[in-house]
């Protein structure tokens, strides 16, 4: 299941990857997290998301800590501004490294949380001519999730598991001194909002920043959850 969102940091992809296993349109008792999974059920494809009685598409909640994958589908791609200088960075490759959530209950409410977890982009490129990315490579901080619901909406809270640094790029230089130094660092948390099967991000002033700026990013993932022997499945948005 494809999930799309535009974000204002590359390190709050991982946002975007913890929050499209939340269940969305939740209501308020709360949210549970489930994948799909061929068996007797109500839907009609692997994503779960088209309600056909007696086909063999079925959801099933996550038992305990499970496990969570991402890939690329097409490029990831950050736009923010340092000093005067536009700045672009664009990775073709997107994964999870030890990516974990679970069903948790707090107060009585079922909500998804999830700590540790990092992004790690590959293939990543940068707009100025003077300057790589070091091994074209950048990966998070350990990162923490928690959802809630919020009137009708369902949110989800993501912030560094410690500290402020959601990530530092390391660049190094480009056949001459790279013009924006030795390394881009990323600050603050990331909050979002899911509707139906999409996981949007719309963060607020001053949330997430390189610098003092804040940043554009737009990229679009597939995500798995493993349940039972050690398949991956895709994730279903649903609320309960």
């Amino acid at each position: 299941m494809s999930k799309r969102l535009g974000l204002v940091v590359l390190a709050a992809l991982c946002a975007m990857a913890f929050s499209a296993v939340a269940a969305s349109g939740a209501s308020a008792a709360g949210n549970t997290a489930f994948t799909c999974v061929e068996g007797a059920g109500t839907f009609g494809s692997s994503t779960c998301s088209t309600s056909e009685p007696g086909t063999t598409w079925k959801h099933e909640s996550f038992t305990g800590n499970t496990q969570l994958t991402l890939s690329a589908l097409g490029n990831t791609q950050l736009k923010t501004k340092i000093g005067l200088a536009t700045v672009t960075l664009t990775a073709t490759g997107v994964e999870c490294v030890g990516c974990m959530a679970e069903n948790h209950e707090e107060g009585g409410v079922m909500n998804v949380i999830g700590e540790g977890g990092k992004i790690k982009y590959t293939g990543v490129t940068i707009s100025v001519p003077s300057c790589k990315v070091v091994g074209e490579t950048v990966e998070t901080e350990p990162l923490k999730l928690r959802t809630f619901n919020e009137g009708t909406a369902l949110r989800a809270e993501v912030a560094p598991a410690t500290g402020t640094t959601e990530a530092v790029i390391h660049l190094e230089n480009n056949g001459a001194t790279c013009a924006l130094g030795t390394t881009i660092t990323v600050t603050g948390h990331a909050d979002g909002t899911g509707h139906s099967t999409m996981a949007n991000f719309a963060t607020g002033e001053n949330e997430l920043l390189v610098g003092t700026q804040k940043a554009e990013l737009i990229g679009e993932v597939a995500l798995s959850a493993g349940l039972t022997g050690g398949a991956m499945h895709p994730v279903a948005l649903t609320g309960v």
